[in-house]
Parts: C-alpha cells; structure tokens; sequence
C-alpha cells in the first residue's frame, strides 16, 4: 500500500492470528486519517470490515460499486469483496475508524443466523449513525490504547455492541421507547416517554414540537408536565444532555467543535457554542483549552 498521503496509522493487526472475541475472531482494529485527494487501492477483504468515518468525506467502492460516505456514517464491506475508498479532493482529510472480523463457531447457531446472514451481504451497506456507534468506537480505541484494568473484558462487550449496533442500523430495526402502563404512573406516563425519547435520540432532537408530535401528546402538555415533575424545563434538559455528549465526544478528541455542532443538528457552530456556553458557563474551545489540553 502507498503511504504518501497518509496523515496517520494506528493499526492492530491479527492477520495471522486472529483473536477469538467471544462469537468472533478480530482481524484488525484502528484508525486512518489520510490527505485531500487520496486513494487506498483495489484490494480483496480477507474478513467483514465495519468503517466508521469520524470526519471528512470520500467515496467507498466494493463490487464495483459507489457509495459516498460523509462524515457520521457507517459503512460495512463483506468478506470476499473487491474494495477501495477515495478521498473527496474538496475536503482537507478523511479520518475513519475501522474493525475486521469473522463470525466464529460460536456464532453457527440459529439465533445468530439472522446476523451473519447480514454480513454476509449487507444491504444496505451505508448508513448514518444515530449515536451510539460513534461513542462505542470512540470508548473501544481508548480501551485498546490505555489497556486500564479489565480491557480485555470491556473490549468484548463493545466489539459485540458495535456488531450488533451496526446490524440493527443497517437493518432499519429500532429500538422500541418504553412506556409505562399508564397505571404505573413513573413521573407521570407522558414525563416518563418524554425523557427515553430525548435520551434515546438526542442526535435527532431539534425542537420540542418534534418531540410531542413522535409521542402524541401536545407540545404545552409535555412542557408543562415535564418542568412541573422533573423541576427544569424540558429544553434545558435537551441542552444538558447534548452537552453531554459533546463532552464525551470532545473527551476522546475524534471531532472538532465544527463537527460536534453538525452531529447535534445546530444550524451554526456559534448557535452550538451559545448553548453550551449557557450549560457550562464558558464556551467549547475555553473549555477545551482549560480541561483537556
């Protein structure tokens, strides 16, 4: 492979012995950041590859096929088949995270022939993520680099996730909202459906208008109800918990503030730094600055 244009590598490697995880057996792990204008040539997948691009754009190739990836998606490119990325000329760089593996002995059992029928020919094999594979990958990497006490164990359990995740996304299978019988009364039925929906879609929310019309309530009601059980209004509880993922996501430093603002669908970085301002009394950047280095 021609290394010119690449800005960065960190790869681990078991081709010639790959690791038994569980239902799978891993083949590769890790990260590429490569120039403008880049190509990683024609080659044939010795194993299932889940890509996750972290920034930047590009075009995936496999079988002959295009599919434009951008950043936030995720692509999956079975064993067995022809494959290259090239990178969009009019972006400065694509960074992407990236796991190789095959189903094991374990996984040849009818419960995981729906999953493995998947991978096999995964259609689609693009998509943009919702949230929770972007911060599986993101915690897997630190886990591989830090090896804290116990990795070994927490890599299994986000290497299945983000099989699984990646499964589910691709599949257009959604993962119910719970909601309590109405005789249960949890902080009230309605308050109790308001918090797993922003909790399980805070990427998506963008008004709480969206939010009463996907529960059927009206947008007064679940205001009104949410601020009187829960003691703050139901927007700044949205802004608390985008804030938080913007802190988990500037944490393990995958994504600039620029990025961070797109993923959380504000319009402008300045209206995503005027909220999280609001949250944390100072702006994305002095908190990075003072916080993280």
């Amino acid at each position: 492979m021609d290394y010119y244009g690449k800005l960065y590598e960190f790869e681990n490697t078991y081709f010639d012995n790959p690791k038994k995880i569980g239902f799978i057996n891993v083949y590769q792990i890790g990260e590429l950041g490569v120039e403008s204008g880049y190509e990683i040539p024609n080659h044939t997948q010795i194993c299932h590859e889940i890509s996750f691009i972290v920034s930047g754009s590009g075009v995936m190739h496999c079988d002959g096929k295009e599919y434009p990836v951008k950043t936030g998606d995720i692509n999956v490119v079975p064993y067995g088949k022809s494959h290259r990325i090239v990178v969009d000329e009019n972006c400065d760089s694509i960074r992407f995270a990236y796991i190789g593996f095959l189903f094991n002995e374990e996984a040849r059992y009818d419960s995981f022939k729906e999953i493995t029928d998947f991978y096999e020919n995964p259609s689609p094999c693009v998509a943009s993520d919702t949230g929770e594979i972007r911060m599986l990958i993101n915690m897997l990497i630190n886990e591989i680099y830090s090896k804290p006490a116990y990795h070994s164990i927490v890599l299994e359990s986000f290497l299945h996730q983000i099989i699984v995740y990646t499964y589910r996304l691709l599949s257009s299978i959604k993962t119910t909202i719970y909601v309590p019988d109405s005789s249960s009364n949890v902080l009230g039925t309605a308050v109790y459906a308001v918090l797993k929906y922003v909790d399980n879609n805070i990427l998506e929310v963008t008004s709480i208008k969206k939010i009463a019309s996907e529960l059927g309530y009206s947008q007064s009601y679940i205001s009104h109800a949410f601020k009187d059980k829960i003691g703050m209004t139901l927007q700044d509880y949205i802004c608390h918990k985008k804030v938080e993922l913007a802190l988990e996501l500037m944490k393990y430093k995958k994504v600039n503030v620029t990025q961070i603002a797109e993923m959380l669908n504000y319009n402008t970085v300045q209206a995503f730094s005027k909220m999280f301002k609001k949250v944390m009394g100072m702006s994305p950047t002095e908190y990075q600055n003072q916080y993280l280095g």
